[in-house]
């Protein structure tokens, strides 16, 4: 034009008799505007064209009578779909093709048969015959006029692997823990058979001489149960100065970290005075340092 605009017309010739003489008669109008629109939906589907490419799930998109509306590259990769099946575009003939692909065909047909009689959306994984595991989503749509489903698929092969893995390890790690845990309580159970039927005494205390542990020989030594012993000192549960006197020696084992032999005479639950040949040796945790007090009294 004059002004320097481009403008699109649509043109139209037909040849008509006016009086009797046959003349071309020319029709014409203004489509730029129809024309920018076509181009901006042409520039919108090459963009999804390519967003669909670009992706690395394999999308299917299907109309609600079995035509293929879109299918990307890696769909057709993904399913092994040759161009010639590709380019039918019957999703009747890429779901018998797929068949062949899935390790249980029967209920892939029937999960693909209900899903196209809903409206529900869907999401589950396919195990396939080369060892493969896709994840697929299904999705029902409705867009100008046209219904249909999309599907989308995944290849989540390594994924699922290092979760399996993962189970398989935390499975066998719970079994050997579980397995550690009876022997180590079947041991428990020895040693606690061992110490309660020692014919000697044997006590554990702390750090404050409080007792932690005793056997049934002390119990009976003492004329106390276990209630009425742990948690306590000497001071609580013996006369004072020999309390006094088992304190200062475990005080000195702890001060030396050697372990000690000697004789002491220790008064039983009827007040008499024996002769006991005493073993105490001082405990350490991992890190060396003193935790507790080891006694073993035999009766001499």
């Amino acid at each position: 034009l004059r002004d320097g605009r481009t403008v699109w017309w649509e043109v139209r010739l037909d040849r008509v008799l006016i009086y009797g003489q046959l003349r071309v008669v020319c029709f014409g109008h203004d489509i730029s505007f129809r024309r920018a629109s076509e181009e901006r939906l042409s520039d919108e589907r090459a963009l999804l064209r390519s967003v669909i490419e670009s992706t690395a799930d394999g999308i299917l998109v299907v109309s609600h009578r079995g035509q293929v509306l879109i299918a990307n590259k890696r769909f057709q990769e993904m399913w092994q779909i040759g161009d010639l099946l590709m380019s039918v575009g019957n999703s009747k003939d890429l779901l018998e093709h797929a068949q062949s692909r899935v390790v249980d065909p029967e209920g892939f047909i029937a999960k693909v048969q209900d899903l196209y009689n809903s409206q529900e959306s869907s999401f589950d994984r396919l195990d396939m015959v080369d060892g493969k595991i896709y994840e697929r989503v299904s999705q029902s749509f409705y867009s100008a006029g046209v219904a249909g489903r999309v599907w989308s698929f995944r290849d989540v092969t390594e994924s699922v692997r290092y979760e399996r893995n993962l189970l398989r390890n935390e499975r066998r790690l719970t079994q050997e823990v579980e397995a550690r845990t009876a022997e180590l309580r079947a041991k428990q159970r020895q040693l606690e058979a061992v110490i309660e039927s020692m014919p000697a005494t044997l006590s554990i205390k702390d750090m404050e001489g409080r007792y932690l542990l005793i056997n049934r020989e002390f119990e009976r030594f003492i004329g106390k149960t276990r209630d009425q012993v742990i948690s306590r000192t000497d001071s609580d549960i013996r006369p004072g100065d020999e309390a006094d006197l088992i304190r200062q020696l475990d005080l000195e084992i702890l001060q030396e970290l050697q372990a000690r032999t000697y004789e002491q005479v220790l008064i039983d639950a009827d007040g008499r005075p024996r002769d006991f040949l005493v073993n105490k040796v001082p405990m350490q945790d991992d890190q060396g340092r003193l935790t507790h007090v080891l006694g073993i009294c035999t009766d001499v």
